[in-house]
């Protein structure tokens, strides 16, 4: 894997990206950390995304697989934070451990994991998400853009938000806004 930081930059730059992986098939993103993406005390207001993949070729037949990674450390950034974002078909995305402990600045919403609807199937299992800091803005854990989706199967995952910062935290958002784990799983029973 890869050590993907901008821990000596001196400016945070606009809409930017950890790993940007689009329109492959079948690819592997692996064990790669995502941290500092500018020095102590530079900020930026503009969009940053962690891990943005959009395998959208992608089939069942050949799934994407994005597996122990580590984004960690992003308090550089106040406006929206998508720390893992995914959308496209044949997704795996196993162990992934996202934490967002560093109290920010700003408004901006932060989203653990941000699944979106051509996200058609896949597996989404025993990753760690861990927002205890961030901005004042709205938090959430694990957030599947709408629940009409098939396909998608959420297991074992941690989520656990207590932050700080004033703002909505929610730790499962599928369609709607699930706050405790129960709640998920009494709407959608075959998952978690």
């Amino acid at each position: 894997g890869n050590d993907i930081h901008r821990s000596t930059k001196t400016v945070a730059p606009t809409t930017a990206y950890g790993i940007y992986n689009y329109y492959g098939i079948g690819g592997k993103v692996e064990g790669n950390k995502i941290h500092d993406m500018a020095a102590p005390g530079v900020t930026s207001t503009s969009t940053f995304y962690g891990m943005y993949n959009y395998p959208y070729n992608n089939t069942t037949a050949t799934p994407m697989l994005v597996a122990n990674n580590l984004i960690y450390n992003m308090g550089n950034y106040t406006g929206t934070q998508y720390l893992m974002y995914n959308n496209g078909p044949g997704m795996k995305i196993y162990h992934n451990t996202i934490d967002h402990s560093v109290v920010t600045t700003g408004t901006g919403t932060i989203y653990g994991m941000y699944n979106i609807t051509q996200m058609t199937s896949g597996d989404i299992k025993n990753n760690n998400i861990t927002i205890t800091g961030g901005t004042t803005g709205a938090k959430y854990g694990i957030y599947q853009s709408t629940a009409t989706v098939t396909g998608i199967n959420y297991q074992k995952n941690n989520v656990y938000l207590n932050s700080t910062q004033t703002g909505t935290q929610v730790p499962y958002y599928y369609g709607s806004a699930y706050a405790p784990l129960a709640a998920f799983q009494a709407a959608h029973p075959a998952m978690e």
